[in-house]
Parts: structure tokens; C-alpha cells; sequence
């Protein structure tokens, strides 16, 4: 068998448990050859590796595997996961191997799973995009887990960008349809996701090349106000779906920082969305 590349972002949360995987692909008698990298070397060290190898074993969070699945989309590369950020949500929702012995028997079994991708502007998503409130969010958070860990800087970085964030004047086109809202937050899935009580978001599948259209109907969030509408069921949000390209024309803005799998990116406007069904496939368990 081919030797894997394994390709880790050194900045990953639980980058400790890196030593327990290692061990365990020694024990199945699987070759590998590791790349523990920054995440400024991430991309470079993905297009070298899928020249020479069928395989990536890519270690780190969403954001890692947005960046592999950007590179590899549409390619004969198997991608295989260690779950090594903070929520791995994909990795969670796809229900991928995910304990070290497990990894290892899909690596040698290659039980392969293919799923959609969603694209904005020609840059990929795995799970979703957003603009407005989140990527406010994802920066305060960043920022203040710089004095305290991940799940701590949570809090902060909600309260200020709750202090912070404008709201945005939209103009939403897909089919024949002509959505005009101001709002805080809106965001684009990859497949739909279903909502279940409290919070729990988990996608109904990957496989039916439908982008999910989330916005919340106002245009300031309040702390208290957003955190009362959750529990009390109320709905602030309008849910849509298509399963052809959306546009979103956002006013006086040439360019817009949105979050793609919570990594930040700064795009020009307008915003194109589109779905690449069945273009990235992973190694675990068959759906």
C-alpha cells in the first residue's frame, strides 16, 4: 500500500492527541509520512503532497479541511480526517472514523463516503458561509482568545460583536425570486440543515446538491433578547433552499469579509453561490 501523507495544522486545539494516532496507523502496519505545518504553509504543503500521494490524512478543525477540500475537489485524492480542532463539525455530521483504532481500519478497508460542496466567488465550503455577525465573531473571538482558551473567549467575543456589528442591505436572487432584507446575519449552507432543539444543527444529508438560504430578521442583535428568542422558540430566522446558484448584491460594498467554515476571507462583491455535487470524497463509512 501507497504510504499516506499526513499533513497537520501545528496550530490545531487538541494537536496533543497527535502521538495517539501515529501510534496506532504503526500498529496496522500503515507508512506514513507526516508534515506538521503552519497554517501559512498549509496550502503549499497540500498542492505538494497530492502530486505524489492517492492519500491525505488531514489533521486539524473545519478550517484545515476547507483548505484541503479547496485543493482537492474533483481529483482522484482520498481524503481521510483527524479530528484535531475545537468542533470538527464535519467530521462529527458525516460521522467519520474518529478514535485512533478506528482511523486506522477505515485507512485499510477504504470504505469512501462523496459529498457536496458549496462555492462562493470560486473559494470552497464545506459547511457554511456567512456575513454579517459571524465573521465579526469569528474575530473577536480570535482576539480575545489570545488572554484566554478557545471555549472562554466564547463569551466576550459574543458580547462585544453583539456591541459592534452593523446590519447589512441585501438583495438575494435565485430562480426567478428577489429577496430585498436588511439584516444582522446571513448565511448559505452546503445541504440543508435541520434545526432540533436547543441548539443542535446537523445537516439531513450531503448529498442533494441544495444550498440553504438563513438570515435572521433584524437588523441589531441584543444579547439578552437573541438568547430569550432560542429558548423561547421564537422564530427570528427565515429559512429558504435552491438548488440553482444564488447572488447576493449586498449595498455599498465593493468588498465583504465573510466566514467560510469559520475562516475569514475577504471577497468582492457580488457574492455567487453555487453547489459541486459530488465532487469530494472521504474515507469512513458508506451513507
Amino acid at each position: 500500500m501507497h504510504p499516506l501523507a499526513i499533513i497537520v495544522n501545528n496550530k490545531a486545539k487538541n494537536i496533543s492527541a497527535l502521538t495517539t494516532y501515529l501510534e496506532e496507523l504503526t500498529n496496522h502496519h500503515l507508512t506514513y509520512e507526516l508534515f506538521e505545518v503552519t497554517p501559512e504553509r498549509l496550502d503549499h504543503t497540500i498542492r505538494q503532497c497530492k502530486k505524489n500521494y492517492p492519500v491525505l490524512l488531514i489533521g486539524g478543525g473545519d478550517g484545515t479541511l476547507r483548505s484541503a477540500a479547496q485543493l482537492c475537489a474533483d481529483t482522484n485524492i482520498l481524503l481521510a480526517v483527524l479530528p484535531l480542532g475545537t468542533m470538527n463539525h464535519l467530521a462529527k455530521e458525516l460521522a467519520l472514523p474518529s478514535d485512533p483504532k478506528t482511523l486506522a481500519q477505515a485507512i485499510l478497508q477504504r470504505n469512501t463516503v462523496t459529498i457536496d460542496l458549496g462555492e462562493v466567488n470560486d473559494l470552497i465550503f464545506l459547511n457554511n458561509a456567512s456575513l454579517g455577525f459571524y465573521p465579526l465573531f469569528t474575530r473577536e473571538r480570535d482576539y480575545f482568545n489570545k488572554f484566554y482558551n478557545k471555549w472562554l473567549s466564547y463569551l466576550p467575543g459574543l458580547i462585544q460583536s453583539m456591541k459592534k456589528h452593523d446590519y447589512l442591505s441585501l438583495i438575494i436572487q435565485y430562480k426567478n425570486k428577489h429577496i430585498f432584507i436588511n439584516t444582522a446575519f446571513l448565511m448559505i449552507s452546503n445541504n440543508l440543515y435541520c434545526y432540533q432543539f436547543p441548539m443542535a444543527l446537523k445537516r439531513v444529508s450531503f448529498k442533494q446538491a441544495i444550498l440553504g438560504i438563513y438570515y435572521i430578521k433584524q437588523e441589531k442583535l441584543r444579547f439578552f433578547k437573541t438568547l430569550w428568542s432560542v429558548f423561547s422558540r421564537k422564530n427570528h430566522f427565515d429559512i429558504k433552499k435552491s438548488n440553482t446558484p444564488i447572488k447576493v448584491h449586498i449595498h455599498d460594498r465593493k468588498q465583504i469579509i465573510i466566514a467560510l467554515d469559520g475562516e475569514r476571507k475577504t471577497v468582492n462583491t457580488p457574492l455567487l453561490f453555487k453547489t459541486r455535487p459530488q465532487s469530494l470524497t472521504f474515507i469512513g463509512h458508506s451513507l
